[in-house]
């Protein structure tokens, strides 16, 4: 597993190998009693698993194609790759993984930066469950769970606009998600969107989300993973968002921006 990560940039520890291959083994243990992930095989779970959540720490530098937005009339394309590299290194975030599931990306993160401060958002009982169990498992004391749904938590004055770092990874089509997560970004902070490239055409429709949502896109970044094409999309709020949004419950999803 080092040799593998180590291929994209990314420095594995024995402890967090021992946590990961522990990670593994309560996953398909679960799996076998409530629906996780149909992916099972180690080596698969690994790469498309672990390895994909973990890639947000060197996806920049690993990226078969980065494309890099203005965000002013004199921005520098090159300094906005860097500063958000260097970003990401950064101690003592505070993560939010809205829709967390199995805990993809957030688990993940937390094994890899026991000082950031991480929450995983889950509206199924069944797998918040399973994710307290994990975390109480592995000893991941930088990690709380909340059961409950984006479009409700988002006007929790405790939780919006408070995360430095707001990330999903396979929740919904990208107008949906820009609605559920930018709500939760600080105003200093980015929401970071995890997609396969069968859905590098999303971004294509929301222009209005973004405007709708004071928001910006920064980068998009496409990389391969042994066989598999992956996207990133990264994002950050240029003013306060609208109270408006998120819209109530099922809102987003069946009246997308």
């Amino acid at each position: 597993m080092k040799e593998l990560f180590s291929r994209y940039n990314i420095e594995l520890g024995s402890e967090q190998e021992d946590k990961l291959n522990g990670y593994y083994k309560l996953l398909v243990d679960w799996n076998s009693r409530i629906n996780l992930t149909a992916i099972t095989d180690h080596h698969d779970v690994v790469v498309k698993h672990f390895l994909d959540s973990a890639l947000i720490f060197s996806f920049t530098s690993c990226s078969d194609s980065c494309r890099i937005h203005e965000i002013s009339d004199n921005s520098d394309k090159d300094s906005i790759d860097q500063h958000f590299s260097d970003w990401i290194q950064k101690d003592h975030l505070k993560v939010l993984d809205v829709g967390s599931g199995a805990g993809f990306p957030g688990v993940v993160l937390a094994i890899f930066r026991p000082d950031w401060k991480i929450t995983l958002l889950e509206p199924t009982l069944k797998r918040a469950d399973f994710l307290k169990h994990i975390t109480s498992r592995l000893s991941l004391d930088n990690v709380d769970v909340i059961r409950g749904r984006a479009e409700e938590y988002g006007h929790d004055p405790e939780l919006r606009s408070s995360f430095d770092l707001v990330v999903s990874r396979a929740v919904a089509e990208l107008r949906i998600l820009l609605e559920y997560c930018m709500p939760f970004v600080s105003p200093e902070g980015y929401f970071v969107s995890y997609k396969g490239e069968h859905n590098n055409k999303e971004l294509d429709f929301c222009e209005h989300a973004l405007n709708e949502l004071s928001s910006r896109i920064i980068i998009d970044a496409e990389y391969k993973l042994e066989d598999m094409d992956r996207m990133i999309y990264v994002f950050c709020p240029y003013e306060k968002i609208s109270d408006r949004y998120p819209r109530r419950n099922g809102i987003p999803s069946k009246r997308p921006l």
